[in-house]
């Protein structure tokens, strides 16, 4: 994903860009590639961040609205330049990553939405428990079916009857 100013003086990196640019980034993607599926990992409680920081961190996900964010909590490396530094309090970690996971949920729930009525061309990939199927569509979206009949690596269409913050269920 991104960083913000503060943090990145803190990990002396260049590699990551910043928020302004994650979102000039995403939006150029997203316009260019309509359907794209946006994961990015975001780890929370790195001992520099500040509520300001985790506050902007949020506002970059609610614009950019990432299909999948990988939430980690920062762990200090032994070796690593930030295993020096003094760790956020447990707690501030805790709240923040679930605040952070309550954002996700909802802006799933509310991409997965977009979905119901709609056909998808889907690959059958894996065999779930019962008479379910776990097929994806072109953009790797977590598309749930019932058959009896054996589906594994099957190209079948689906129509999308329900949506949960991560996946779609589909009649086949």
């Amino acid at each position: 994903c991104c960083t913000n100013g503060k943090s990145l003086r803190a990990i002396e990196t260049s590699v990551m860009p910043s928020s302004k640019d994650f979102i000039f980034i995403v939006e150029k993607f997203r316009k260019e590639i309509p359907n794209l599926t946006i994961s990015t990992d975001v780890i929370v409680g790195y001992p520099t961040e500040s509520e300001e920081d985790f506050k902007q961190t949020l506002k970059v996900m609610e614009i950019t609205k990432p299909d999948i964010i990988n939430i980690s909590r920062f762990w200090p490396m032994p070796g690593t330049k930030a295993a020096q530094l003094k760790t956020l309090d447990h707690e501030i970690v805790k709240k923040r990553s679930k605040e952070l996971m309550k954002l996700h949920n909802k802006i799933s729930l509310e991409k997965n939405k977009s979905f119901l009525g709609k056909e998808l061309e889907c690959l059958v990939d894996e065999k779930s428990f019962g008479n379910f199927w776990i097929c994806r569509d072109d953009s790797y979206k977590n598309i749930v079916v019932a058959s009896k009949e054996k589906l594994f690596g099957k190209s079948i269409k689906v129509k999308i009857k329900r949506a949960t913050p991560h996946s779609l269920f589909g009649e086949y």
